[in-house]
């Protein structure tokens, strides 16, 4: 689900972030010292003027004195626009705040849960995990029941009402560690880690009952019930993505074939 591409893409982002702002870095530079040119170029014609008028009146001492006060001054006006200039290329060189805007940019527009590449790359995290120490994971995939039918007949509005309320149910029945991502236009992917098998079929269970729970007042006055078929599955040493969710898909799937509203478990977890 995650190509190179997309990685390649977010790189050459970052690296045109940075170029502009290496550009503005020199564009501000170069008005800062043509500050300082300027500033130089006037002070010097004062004291080239102070000079001429103080040894046409025998004042060597009174030119001597304003000499050393003016240049004192360019001085100051050089360091202080200095000091600014290394302030600010050090502000503008840090990298870019991105932490926030990945974080917007892995959320759903609808349910403000994971959308399905954030999920995913926490489910490649949590595969590494159980790759490399063993670690026990297991996922859910649990897709709306006959949301289709709630948009053809109440509008695409109430379809999103639908799954905004059983993201919220979701997220307030799944324990601490584990992470809810919506997966696709009617579906969602809970991430179980340090859960096997039955683990799972237990929280799929209370996942399916919690969301049977839920009511929707439509706006003919109707009344809409919520159910979903849930499928789960556990992650196996040599799993790639596709077989993971492939499982946990074809469980859901078989769970729609069933009745709906049902869990079942992928039989070669």
């Amino acid at each position: 689900m995650i190509g190179k591409d997309s990685v390649s893409a977010g790189n050459g982002m970052f690296s045109r972030g940075h170029a502009m702002a290496a550009g503005n870095n020199e564009s501000n530079h170069f008005r800062q010292v043509s500050i300082v040119g300027v500033t130089v170029f006037v002070a010097a014609t004062i004291v080239i003027a102070l000079a001429d008028l103080a040894l046409q009146r025998g004042l060597e001492p009174i030119w001597l004195a304003v000499q050393a006060i003016v240049l004192a001054g360019v001085a100051a006006v050089a360091a202080a626009l200095s000091r600014r200039r290394i302030g600010s290329s050090a502000a503008t060189d840090r990298p870019p705040a991105g932490g926030a805007t990945r974080a917007r940019t892995e959320l759903d527009r609808i349910t403000r849960t994971l959308n399905e590449h954030g999920i995913t790359v926490k489910l490649l995290e949590l595969m590494a995990l159980g790759e490399r120490y063993g670690n026990k994971l297991a996922i859910a995939v649990a897709d709306v029941d006959y949301l289709c039918l709630i948009n053809e007949r109440y509008g695409n509005d109430m379809g999103d009402r639908a799954l905004r309320s059983i993201a919220t149910v979701l997220n307030d029945t799944i324990r601490m560690p584990d992470r809810l991502g919506r997966n696709g236009d009617d579906q969602f992917l809970i991430l179980l880690p340090e859960t096997d098998i039955h683990g799972a079929r237990q929280i799929g269970e209370r996942l399916r009952e919690a969301i049977a729970q839920v009511e929707i007042d439509a706006d003919q006055g109707d009344l809409v019930r919520l159910t979903a078929s849930i499928g789960v599955t556990a992650y196996r040493r040599g799993d790639d993505l596709n077989n993971l969710l492939s499982r946990a898909t074809r469980a859901m799937r078989q769970a729609k074939v069933m009745g709906r509203n049902r869990v079942l478990t992928d039989l070669a977890a």
